[in-house]
């Protein structure tokens, strides 16, 4: 049986919110905060628990014990700034797995010095995985594994009854 997982998202734009949304869908607690009351409205009868906070404020991130989430996901604004200075204070607070949404190239190697294993770049990541499925037709999935290291799931309905010589992989 799968985990139910506690993950906190910070920030309850498009990307958290809809991040949000799935998981809670697929049957884990989510923890919503943001700044704007009108965005922690519009998810509070979706999420288990919404909260109108300053996350850039490391008390108000300790008082939400965010550091016992599973998972916590920064996806806030579009300056660097505030994303940092959360991460910074989630770190302080001792939040285990951390996931941010960079604004950026120079935001992601500033994640990146800072130690945070996870992030994402959402239209970076996905204009490469769609270029990929436009290049390679029947491709499934993408999954980068390192630089110039990649898997690719395809569908191989035309592989049928051909060696690995006759198919010139």
């Amino acid at each position: 049986m799968k985990k139910t997982l506690e993950v906190g998202i910070i920030g309850l734009g498009k990307f958290g919110r809809q991040l949000g949304i799935v998981l809670t869908e697929l049957g884990h607690n989510v923890l919503g905060v943001d700044i704007d009351p009108q965005r922690v409205h519009a998810v509070q009868d979706i999420f288990p628990q919404t909260y109108v906070a300053d996350a850039t404020d490391k008390t108000a991130l300790d008082q939400l014990k965010l550091q016992s989430c599973d998972t916590v996901a920064v996806s806030v604004g579009s300056t660097m700034d505030s994303s940092i200075l959360i991460t910074l204070n989630l770190q302080e607070i001792g939040a285990k797995d951390i996931l941010v949404k960079a604004v950026s190239a120079a935001h992601r190697k500033v994640l990146s010095k800072l130690g945070v294993g996870r992030v994402l770049e959402p239209e970076i990541d996905v204009a490469t995985q769609v270029a990929y499925r436009l290049n390679t037709p029947g491709m499934l999935d993408l999954l980068p594994i390192g630089t110039g290291v990649l898997i690719q799931e395809l569908i191989v309905d035309k592989w049928t009854g051909k060696s690995l010589a006759e198919l010139k992989l």
